[in-house]
This record gives structure tokens, sequence and C-alpha cells, in this order.
């Protein structure tokens, strides 16, 4: 199975299936409190919830996947972004390379000629 890596520390929240028993009244009084404590403190879940709020339940988890298919776009496509940069930094590696040598060949031509 792959491991998808996360820009979000999930440290201290509320994994998805929560938020949606607590979007769907489903959670106990209890859990619905610490919950609530937890959004709180948390800044991000808290405008989190209050945007799948103003969605139609039924809906959510549409939204969810395609939130997550647009998000690993747009990460691929910045690591690939990242990825061409870097190559395009090693044509001018090669070529200063290359040039050395040549420099080095010619001297070595020159020193063997005159010595």
């Amino acid at each position: 199975m792959e491991h998808k890596k996360s820009n979000i520390s999930h440290e201290n929240k509320p994994d998805q299936e929560k938020l949606l028993q607590y979007l769907n009244e489903h959670l106990s009084h209890t859990e619905n409190h610490q919950l609530e404590s937890e959004m709180e403190d948390d800044l991000f879940t808290y405008e989190a919830m209050e945007g799948l709020q103003q969605i139609d339940n039924n809906k959510i988890p549409e939204v969810i996947d395609q939130l997550n298919i647009t998000l690993r776009k747009e990460i691929k496509a910045k690591k690939r972004k990242k990825r061409n940069q870097i190559f395009s930094n090693q044509n001018w590696v090669y070529f200063a390379v290359i040039l050395i040598l040549i420099l080095l060949i010619i001297s070595y031509l020159v020193m063997k000629k005159m010595g």
C-alpha cells in the first residue's frame, strides 16, 4: 500500500471519520464536547468544520475526494517543476566540467610542445 505524505501535521487532530460523525450528529455527548474543545484550540480544524457545515452531508465524501485529488495533482506538479529546475541547473555543471577538461588538455598540449 502506498504511503501518502501530508503537509499538515495530524498530531492531536481529529480524523476525517470523527468530523463526519460530528456533522451527522452521531457522536456521544462526551465525544462531541471533546471535539468542540479540540476545535477551539485548532483554527484549521475549526475553519474546516465551518466549511463542511455549509455543504450538503451527502456530498461531503465527494468534495473531500475531489479536494484530495486536486491537492495530489498540485503537489506532483510542484515536484516535477522542482525536479526540472534541478536538471536544468546540472547542464551548467556539465558545461563547466567539459570546459575545464578542454582547458587542461590544451594546457597539457601547449606545455608538451614547449618543453
